[in-house]
């Protein structure tokens, strides 16, 4: 993500089902495609035996603009709507930045070439997951 340290970052955490990987790629992607004007990471990965936790780091642009309105906030603002209006199945909610083990595993998949979402970029198909199970981040028991 193309943050400075003055711009103000939201971050939004899913819950997937493992069996649901597929249609949280695919929403995404059809998310970051309706707001070209919005920058969005995937800011951490962590999970449990039932969920993965996918973090999401949706850049407001620089806070003294953020008040203003500025045409970055409002498009950022239309993401996070969109988010929490057609990813709630997968059960998103405001979340306080990534702790240091989530960005190691989101830093992981960035080194792979597909953790970073920005706008149009997200992977269609399931291959984020499964490089990050292959890469023994997360289990599926």
């Amino acid at each position: 993500m193309n943050a400075n340290a003055n711009d103000l970052v939201i971050f939004v955490q899913m819950r997937v089902r493992f069996a649901a990987k597929g249609k949280f790629l695919a929403a995404l992607e059809t998310l970051a495609a309706a707001h070209p004007q919005a920058t969005m990471t995937v800011a951490g990965i962590s999970g449990d035996n039932r969920y993965l936790r996918v973090t999401l780091g949706i850049n407001l642009g620089p806070r003294d603009e953020v008040a203003r309105f500025s045409d970055q906030a409002t498009a950022a603002y239309a993401l996070v709507q969109a988010v929490f209006t057609d990813l709630f199945d997968h059960l998103p909610q405001y979340v306080a930045e990534t702790s240091a083990t989530e960005q190691a595993a989101a830093a992981a998949l960035a080194e792979a070439g597909s953790a970073t979402v920005e706008t149009t970029d997200v992977p269609a198909d399931t291959s984020t997951f499964a490089q990050i199970e292959s890469a023994g981040l997360l289990t599926s028991a």
